[in-house]
């Protein structure tokens, strides 16, 4: 009877230990899945990561594109009223250059100025 109540014991030991191979089979297979879960999720994450960095550089380009606009703008602003300046001084330098010199804007002699 003691042999019986052993050999009934020992089989229950051979399932459970049957039933914990089988567990530890399913674990590894589950780790496996994990990791190659894991190796796709990496490649996503850098595939992900150029894309993100691709908007990026550009928004960059275009920033700088737009600062390099607004300087030329403003350039051309500035020489826009330098030009101004310069019209206006040309415009009103002639008559007087003209007049001390004693000459009219076309070149005949201004009445009451004497020729130098």
């Amino acid at each position: 009877m003691e042999e019986e109540r052993l050999q009934k014991q020992e089989k229950r030991l051979w399932d459970q230990e049957e039933r914990l191979w089988e567990k530890e089979e399913r674990l590894r297979k589950q780790e496996e899945r994990l990791r190659m879960q894991e190796r796709l999720a990496l490649s996503q994450n850098q595939k992900l990561d150029k894309q993100l960095a691709e908007p990026q550089c550009g928004f960059k380009d275009l920033n700088n594109e737009n600062k390099s606009t607004l300087q030329l703008e403003q350039q051309v602003k500035e020489l826009q009223e330098k030009l101004s300046e310069v019209k206006e001084t040309v415009t009103s330098a002639p008559s007087k250059m003209g007049w001390e010199a004693g000459t009219s804007l076309w070149g005949g002699a201004v009445p009451g100025q004497r020729q130098l």
